[in-house]
């Protein structure tokens, strides 16, 4: 028994030590310095403390590589001059094409093991369509999710687009009112969702497998699933769900798009774990309380 307090204290510094070390190493890997010699961080230093922190910081991405302009040049008409690129703040269309620039370059892209698809699917989006086709400009664009500076990988927790942050970052537009209130959609979808069997698993109990927004939307190439993607999408998660509806009397009206898989019975945003009462409201939604469907129904329950 003597020697198990030296060994409990031997692994508590051992362990000490291992933490400081590992806490120095994450500083030495997000500690990066400003640029040398850089007329932008020289007069934008405010700019620098968002940035420094940043996934494209850690590449040794800085301003120019998306405003343009010439930061070796120290005099401020020759640093912004019309030969040198330099754009200012980028328009939503140009921050799109910009990202897509590096984002959608196989070559750049393949050594971090990044889809490079990311600009394709964004111009079938519902958000790309309506800015790069209809010019609309109130649809989210890359900044809006990613953040401008300070973006961070997607598998960091502070980032906007980390799994438990993401129906937050959705909200920032579809919580609002009045920009919903433009294409006559609801603003109350978080309010559902956070409620939700999904809400209550990922924002509650922290299960990053559950669906949140971009599970079934999609995230650059984000759309509504129609009436007849409904059963694929739930079914990426719900495999056994979608075989054994396969085999029933309702799949046939589902694909003549007259029953909707899934959101019928269950709904959509607001899913709450089915219980045996499912039968008695779900059903009636179709059929007559009088009809031998609903009889059948009752029976089950």
């Amino acid at each position: 028994m003597r020697c198990i307090a030296p060994i409990s204290a031997r692994i508590s510094v051992v362990a000490a030590f291992l933490l400081l070390l590992f806490v120095g190493v994450q500083k030495f890997v997000w500690a990066v310095e400003a640029p040398k010699n850089n007329s932008c961080v020289t007069c934008h230093m405010d700019i620098w403390e968002e940035t420094k922190d940043s996934i494209h910081s850690s590449e040794g991405i800085t301003c120019n590589n998306c405003h343009g302009g010439d930061p070796a040049k120290k005099e401020k008409e020759l640093a912004k001059a019309p030969a040198t690129g330099y754009i200012g703040i980028p328009d939503k269309k140009q921050i799109v094409n910009m990202c897509g620039t590096c984002h959608a370059n196989v070559e750049v892209m393949n050594f971090y093991g990044i889809r490079t698809d990311q600009l394709a699917r964004y111009k079938t989006s519902m958000h790309g369509k309506k800015l790069l086709i209809d010019g609309d400009t109130h649809v989210a664009a890359c900044a809006d999710c990613h953040g401008y500076h300070n973006i961070l990988g997607i598998g960091d927790p502070q980032s906007s687009v980390y799994p438990t942050n993401v129906p937050k970052t959705c909200n920032k537009c579809h919580g609002n009112e009045k920009l919903m209130g433009r294409y006559h959609l609801p603003s109350d979808i978080f309010k559902q969702y956070e409620n939700s069997a999904h809400g209550v698993a990922l924002l509650v109990k922290n299960d990053l497998s559950s669906a949140n927004c971009v599970s079934c939307h999609g995230s650059h190439g984000a759309m509504p699933p129609g009436v007849k993607e409904v059963s694929d999408t739930c079914g990426k998660c719900h495999i056994n769900e979608k075989k054994f509806f396969l085999t029933s009397e309702h799949a046939k009206l589902a694909e003549g798009s007259k029953f909707s898989e899934c959101i019928s019975c269950h709904g959509f945003h607001g899913i709450q774990h089915p219980t045996i009462q499912l039968f008695s409201t779900a059903c009636s939604k179709c059929h007559n309380v009088k009809s031998l469907a609903a009889q059948r129904a009752l029976s089950m329950q």
